[in-house]
């Protein structure tokens, strides 16, 4: 597509043009700075205050904004091998983003995996706001689907049995011992034969917290849906935010 210049634009254009051609380049001789300390006690500038205050106040409004309520505090350490927070995150990946990929590709996302070290706060007991999402995930991480082979997913087992932290799962139920690995996928028993559709995060795809067993699966789709907006949708149905530790993953030391 073309775009046209108009008239006036095209005249500042050429007069900028005329006067850096005849502006002869010069060579800094001398370096001169000051430090300027920054405190609360700090001068406000007026003018700028006054341009940015419908900025701040509309921000603030939206950061504040109330999505559900918590009835009890939720962190990633009120479990061994899960977490109540780190149930929700999952559970809410396979809420809100299996409807989108399943009209998309008419198949169905098997279970998610996310990281321990990815959540970065807690859900206070008391409303849940936008902030609170942000606190969670602050990073710009997104979903991704990927479709990986059995061997692949046995083997994202095996990270999980070598590593031994809660991270956030869902969709599948895993136990763990010293001699074997147990693992049902949507209630079926795990088939290394099999392929499963498995919803992650862009950054564990990309080999983070040294799960390399994403590289190289079969299929790889890019939803463009932050985990951060993720959570926002899901508080946002959510009257009332609920989630228990359901063992999910079990290690079994005494096996």
């Amino acid at each position: 597509m073309i775009n046209y210049i108009k008239k006036p634009q095209f005249v500042l254009f050429i007069t900028i043009l005329i006067i850096g051609c005849e502006y002869k380049s010069t060579k800094a001789i001398n370096y001169e700075y000051s430090r300027i300390d920054i405190s609360k006690n700090t001068d406000v500038d007026s003018t700028i205050a006054s341009f940015i205050k419908p900025y701040t106040e509309n921000l603030d409004k939206s950061i504040h904004r109330v999505l559900s309520y918590a009835p009890k505090t939720m962190h990633k350490k009120d479990g061994e091998m899960e977490s109540t927070i780190g149930n929700l995150m999952a559970d809410a990946i396979m809420e809100e983003v299996s409807p989108l990929f399943h009209s998309k590709t008419k198949n169905k996302i098997d279970f998610c995996l996310l990281n321990y070290g990815g959540i970065r706060d807690r859900i206070e007991k008391g409303n849940v706001t936008v902030k609170t999402a942000y606190k969670i995930m602050p990073f710009e991480n997104s979903v991704v689907v990927l479709k990986m082979s059995g061997k692949k997913v046995k083997k994202l087992f095996l990270y999980l049995s070598k590593y031994q932290k809660a991270h956030p799962i869902s969709g599948a139920k895993v136990n763990i011992s010293e001699q074997e690995i147990n693992a049902t996928i949507q209630g079926k028993k795990f088939d290394p034969l099999q392929s499963y559709y498995v919803a992650t995060s862009d950054y564990l795809f990309r080999g983070g917290d040294q799960m390399v067993f994403f590289e190289n699966p079969e299929e790889i789709h890019y939803t463009n849906y932050k985990i951060r907006s993720v959570l926002i949708d899901y508080f946002s149905k959510k009257d009332t935010l609920r989630s228990t530790l359901d063992q999910r993953l079990v290690l079994n030391k005494n096996s």
